[in-house]
């Protein structure tokens, strides 16, 4: 026979509200008594109705994380699993489960985002800013809806979002560069018109160039399409210039292992005759050859904090619209150790 709320306020000697009371962790009951009967219940091996308890707190418990993850997405992207990680782990800390929605561009998946808010099987929603649109954000808005913007997302202001420093992020890489005596320093990344990671790490780099009077040479910036992903033949066409570049910032690590086989079939060394720094510590970063420098962003940081914001704003509404960069990290290795 499975234990019930009355077996738990027999043994406790108290009434079957007051064990309700506890469960809901009712501010009226006195801690020293809260603490005497959650451990009645532990003796007991007493499991409150954990949809019973959702119903009566007007509350799922259920955080909603959209992001793309169509198959080609997930593997150009192996962060995607880090901000997840962090997300879960906050959740989890404070008692909450994450729901993974996949994204489209379809009515159906509009229509089952706003059946999931309609019946309230989520308490708030986190949403990757490449999928934010205006529209959106209004209707969330006038729902007074909790959500939270995964990135920093193009022309919206009414939204609290969080994001890696990028346009930092480009700056540092190719400060380093120059540290290090390069001075012909090559950009390659997404087409920055369709990727805003991209566009902001392009300008830090720019920044970091016109900083230290230098030049910006367009033919020393490559930007790729998604049609035309052939970082190894960009690259040996960078290194083909008549006045090539001495090193390159690449925008991903992805991007850096197809540079890495292009140089090397040039024979030149790295990073003695070119050096080479990437974004983000990729799992594969450490095994290429040489390993790589990278400019690191804790995107695992980035979901924890993310999923905290959110929760505030589940906890207090009148929350006000909140920006947050965070700091990147260089992180040095052997494809700039320029001797």
């Amino acid at each position: 026979m499975s234990i019930t709320i009355r077996d738990i306020a027999k043994t406790a000697g108290v009434s079957p509200s007051t064990v309700s009371k506890v469960i809901n962790d009712h501010p009226k009951i006195p801690a020293s008594t809260k603490e005497r009967i959650r451990q009645i219940m532990k003796d007991l091996n007493y499991y409150p109705n954990q949809i019973a308890k959702n119903f009566a707190q007007q509350s799922s418990y259920t955080l909603g994380v959209v992001l793309p993850i169509e198959k080609a997405y997930a593997f150009t992207n192996p962060h995607i699993y880090e901000i997840l990680g962090g997300i879960e782990q906050v959740a989890s800390d404070n008692g909450y489960l994450v729901t993974l929605i996949k994204s489209s561009s379809g009515l159906d998946f509009k229509k089952s985002l706003e059946q999931l808010i309609f019946q309230k099987r989520l308490d708030g929603l986190i949403i990757n800013a490449s999928l934010i649109t205006q529209t959106l954000i209004n209707k969330l808005n006038t729902l007074n809806y909790p959500f939270i913007v995964i990135g920093q997302p193009v022309d919206c202001t009414d939204v609290s979002w969080i994001d890696l420093d990028n346009l930092s992020s480009g700056e540092i890489a190719a400060k380093h560069l120059l540290d290090r005596g390069y001075k012909k320093i090559a950009f390659l990344g997404y087409n920055h018109i369709l990727d805003s990671i991209t566009s902001r790490r392009l300008l830090g780099y720019k920044k970091a160039l016109l900083d230290n009077h230098l030049p910006i040479k367009e033919d020393y910036i490559s930007l790729i399409t998604h049609e035309n992903r052939d970082v190894y033949s960009i690259t040996h066409k960078l290194l083909a210039l008549e006045n090539p570049p001495d090193s390159l910032i690449c925008s991903s690590s992805e991007f850096a292992f197809s540079a890495i086989k292009a140089i090397k079939e040039t024979g030149l060394s790295i990073p003695n005759d070119i050096g080479i720094i990437s974004f983000d510590r990729h799992p594969l970063s450490l095994y290429t050859d040489p390993v790589l420098s990278v400019v690191d962003l804790d995107v695992f940081e980035m979901g924890s904090l993310t999923a905290i914001t959110l929760l505030n704003k589940i906890k207090n509404p009148a929350t006000p619209i909140q920006y947050t960069h965070l700091t990147p990290t260089l992180m040095l290795s052997e494809s700039t150790s320029r001797k």
